[in-house]
C-alpha cells in the first residue's frame, strides 16, 4: 500500500507542474496582423541582444547584425551555446529580444500574424525525422494540401 501511496504523491506533483504549464500566461503576446500576400523573405538581424527569459544574466547575442537577401544561402557556425539556435528562435517570433529587430522584408517580425510566419518558414532541425511513409507523404506531412505535390 506504501508504494501505491508515494505513486499517487509523485503524480500529484508532476500534474501540478502539467497544470502550471498549461494555465502560465504567455509572454509575448502575437497580435502581430501583417499577412502579404508576397513574402520576398529578406532578413535582418539589426543590432539585436537576447537572453533567454530563464538566464537573464546570461546574453546569449550582443549587438548581432546581419543581413540575408532572398535568394542567398547562409550558415551559421559556431560551437554550442553560441547563439545558432537562438537566431531561428527569433525569427520564429517564439522569443522576443531585449534590444534591437529581427526584420521579413523590412518590416518587424512581430508585426506579422504569427501563424503566418509559421507557415512560410520552415525550420529543419539537424537530425530530421522522417516518418515511415512515402517521400511524398512525408513532405506533405502536417499542411493543408490543396494541390499535387511533386516529390
Amino acid at each position: 500500500m506504501g508504494e501505491v501511496w508515494t505513486g499517487l504523491m509523485q503524480s500529484v506533483g508532476a500534474s501540478r507542474k502539467v497544470f502550471e504549464y498549461i494555465d502560465r500566461v504567455p509572454t509575448i503576446l502575437h497580435s502581430g496582423t501583417a499577412q502579404p500576400s508576397l513574402l520576398r523573405g529578406r532578413i535582418e538581424f539589426r543590432n539585436v541582444h537576447f537572453s533567454y527569459p530563464t538566464r537573464n544574466d546570461v546574453q546569449i547575442l550582443r549587438d548581432l547584425s546581419f543581413i540575408v537577401e532572398p535568394g542567398e544561402t547562409v550558415a551559421l557556425v559556431g560551437p554550442s551555446g553560441s547563439g545558432k539556435s537562438s537566431c531561428i528562435a527569433l525569427l520564429e517570433n517564439f522569443y522576443q529580444p531585449i534590444a534591437g529587430q529581427v526584420l521579413i522584408d523590412d518590416v518587424p517580425i512581430e508585426e506579422y500574424e504569427h501563424h503566418y510566419i509559421h507557415r512560410k518558414i520552415a525550420l529543419v532541425g539537424q537530425e530530421p525525422v522522417l516518418f515511415a511513409r512515402s517521400v511524398t507523404e512525408n513532405i506533405r506531412y502536417g499542411v493543408e494540401v490543396t494541390e499535387s505535390v511533386s516529390a
